[in-house]
């Protein structure tokens, strides 16, 4: 239920929900960015906001990990924190169109999100409820397309890294993907350098770090069993992973 910062607070579809407490760091931002309307409206707008994206990356996060139970694999839980979210996976398959469908289902269950809460927010004669979900629309949009960009450890990576697979072998594939990540990491801290976009710059450190890991894991483990745990991580906007799949086994 609790370790050092993470809190379970419930189940959806049998999947254990955690949240971090860097989540306090996220709303805080929030109700920073929002703090010329006043102490009182930037508390709602903010806390508003931040329960949106919130709302977002969860729907995001619970179609890789539907999709990986559909696969047969156990999933361990979902995560949530102030850079993003993570869907622990066990038994990750192996066949490269089942890598890709396993990644494809976040963006597809967050374009789905946002439509429908679009739609809502369109019928909804509430304007407090209207305006939640006009933020959630517009953030599971963001999140989905942010996510579709073809750099590790973005779910387009793991998108390229699946089709080339199929014509270079898996850890060739890999390595492209991670390379790649660094060219968008440099693009993007420059742009938030020069713009002072200070959240794009911690974006693309994240996706920097995420990708060095990653290439570090294939020279330790190479040549080792395909036994171990999969993480699934939705990165930035909000996240980083070492993704700890046995991929020097080329198949």
């Amino acid at each position: 239920m609790f370790s050092r910062t993470q809190f379970e607070v419930g189940t959806i579809f049998g999947v254990p929900v955690k949240l971090d407490l860097s989540l306090i760091l996220l709303a805080g931002s929030f109700v920073f960015s929002a703090r010329g309307a006043g102490l009182r409206a930037s508390l709602v707008v903010g806390l508003l906001c931040a329960a949106a994206l919130l709302l977002a990356i969860l729907v995001h996060e619970l179609g890789h990990a539907l999709a990986a139970k559909a696969f047969g694999c156990r999933v361990g839980d979902i995560t949530l924190m102030f850079f993003g979210g993570y869907a622990t996976i066990y038994n990750q398959p192996r066949d490269p169109w089942k890598d890709a469908a396993l990644a494809l289902a976040g963006p597809v269950a967050g374009f789905v999100l946002w439509r429908v809460a679009a739609i809502a927010a369109a019928l909804l004669p509430d304007d407090f409820l209207a305006s939640f979900l006009s933020a959630v629309s517009v953030y599971s949009l963001y999140l989905s397309l942010f996510n579709l960009i073809p750099a590790f450890p973005l779910d387009g990576g793991r998108v390229l890294r699946a089709v080339l697979t199929r014509f270079r072998g898996r850890l060739y594939a890999a390595r492209l993907s991670c390379r790649i990540a660094y060219v968008l990491a440099i693009a993007m801290g420059l742009y938030g350098l020069f713009h002072r976009s200070f959240m794009l710059v911690f974006i693309a450190f994240f996706v920097w770090s995420a990708a060095r890991s990653e290439l570090g894991s294939l020279n330790r483990y190479r040549g080792a069993d395909d036994d171990d745990d999969t993480v699934i991580i939705s990165p930035p906007p909000y996240g980083g992973d070492t993704d700890y799949t046995r991929i020097n086994r080329e198949r």
